[in-house]
């Protein structure tokens, strides 16, 4: 079951309380923002529950909660994102001022994506700052790099994470056509 009314309210710069009325106590919920996984199976064991979720004022975020009265149910989301702007997080470093996002597309060269300032939660969550190229599916890679007061980068080099991009295939057309003297349906899927 899809959960149609609940609040949003801020926690601090980075997060906000997602909160929710459940059908019954012992239903699980499952959470998904922007048509990704992000959080269940969650059980509070109360029909009053609440998440913090990561939240910024520059973004627009679609969120989703399903709740299930059995653990065996896994949902997909009901907004399906193409697979072109990823979600990028990264532990906090306590000596940093801010971070410094590197993208390299298969075969081609490194280019800095932005910086971005340190805040003071354990765990720091950006949307790609650009829409990758994901036609037929690319490779792309990502690091985070670490830089203190003076603007030095970390020396560790940073760990670089891969992100397969793929564009949503194009839609098709459903035409459906009725016989008026039997009154049977036809489906045609066109081009």
């Amino acid at each position: 079951m899809l959960i149609e009314n609940f609040d949003i309210k801020p926690l601090n710069n980075s997060q906000c309380l997602l909160s929710w009325t459940s059908e019954a106590e012992d239903v699980v919920s499952w959470i998904f923002i922007n048509g990704r996984f992000y959080c269940g199976p969650f059980m509070a064991g109360t029909k009053e529950r609440s998440v913090p979720i990561p939240f910024s004022a520059t973004r627009t975020q679609s969120v989703e909660i399903h709740d299930f009265f059995d653990t065996e149910t896994v949902p997909e989301a009901v907004e399906i994102a193409a697979l072109v702007r990823p979600g990028i997080a990264w532990n906090a470093v306590p000596e940093a001022a801010k971070y410094r996002l590197y993208h390299v597309m298969a075969g081609k060269t490194e280019i800095r994506r932005g910086d971005f300032p340190a805040l003071s939660i354990d765990r720091i969550e950006i949307d790609c700052p650009a829409k990758l190229e994901g036609r037929g599916g690319r490779w792309h890679r990502f690091r985070v790099e670490s830089l203190d007061r003076y603007g030095k980068e970390s020396e560790s080099g940073g760990q670089a994470v891969n992100y397969f991009a793929a564009d949503l295939p194009d839609t098709v057309q459903i035409n459906i056509l009725r016989d008026p003297a039997t009154g049977l349906m036809s489906f045609n899927i066109g081009e």
